[in-house]
């Protein structure tokens, strides 16, 4: 397990732990069989090299056979524009550590504001809203969101080997970049992200005009900049 032994004091910076738990069994004729376990506080924790660390944070990690798994009950990252990002109930799951490069599943649960929440899904190498060609603060208003980032874990990552797939309920939605010299006001909308698209749905109004629609964003390499707006209009 050295590279687990490795990921643990790379990835958690500071921490206090409780209540540890270690077994160890092995029956004759099979491989042996591992279990760590225990909690942490105060932690600081780098779950990916796309995110920021996770700070204040408490929660639960273990070793499981060849299963490592960390969970987060309670932490705040910094977003690079829009402030904190709470992501409690986030998690990362390495299936097998024994696995060359080492795959990981990152588990998303944030609350932010929209700026922050985009501008985390713009960290290289996803680079979300620079495909869109659309300014991180796109909107003002708050979002909570779920998703998941499947990831090697390595040093030099490139954008195809990360896929990521995100759902977001935005609440008190306000933009003046939406629609160019038009202000937009949302009471709620969804918003859906993925490698190849960025999604924007719901009701409305721009102005005085209200509206619901949908906003497509192809965020493939060969339809880069080629977006779609399509709904009903209230005139």
């Amino acid at each position: 397990k050295t590279k687990t032994r490795t990921w643990l004091p790379e990835n958690i910076h500071q921490v206090t732990l409780s209540r540890g738990q270690r077994a160890y069994r092995k029956h004759p004729d099979q491989p042996h069989d591992i279990y760590l376990g225990f909690e942490y506080d105060d932690a600081e924790v780098q779950f990916s090299r796309l995110m920021p660390p996770i700070k204040n944070a408490s929660g639960h990690a273990e070793l499981n056979g060849n299963t490592f798994t960390a969970a987060t009950d309670h932490g705040v990252i910094q977003a690079d524009q829009g402030g904190l990002i709470d992501i409690s109930g986030s998690s990362i799951v390495i299936p097998d550590t024994t696995q060359k490069p080492t795959p990981a599943k990152v588990n998303l649960v944030t609350d932010s504001t929209v700026t922050a929440a985009l501008s985390l899904l713009n960290r290289d190498p996803i680079n979300l809203m620079t495909k869109a060609d659309r300014p991180v603060d796109l909107a003002d208003g708050r979002v909570k969101a779920r998703g998941t980032l499947d990831l090697l874990l390595k040093k030099k990552l490139l954008a195809e080997e990360v896929r990521f797939n995100v759902s977001a309920d935005m609440s008190n939605v306000t933009s003046d970049k939406l629609v160019p010299q038009r202000i937009l006001r949302a009471t709620h909308l969804d918003l859906e992200a993925s490698n190849d698209l960025l999604k924007i749905s719901g009701r409305g109004q721009i102005g005085q005009v209200g509206f619901d629609a949908v906003y497509e964003d192809d965020l493939r390499v060969e339809n880069k900049g080629k977006s779609r707006v399509y709904g009903v209009a209230e005139l």
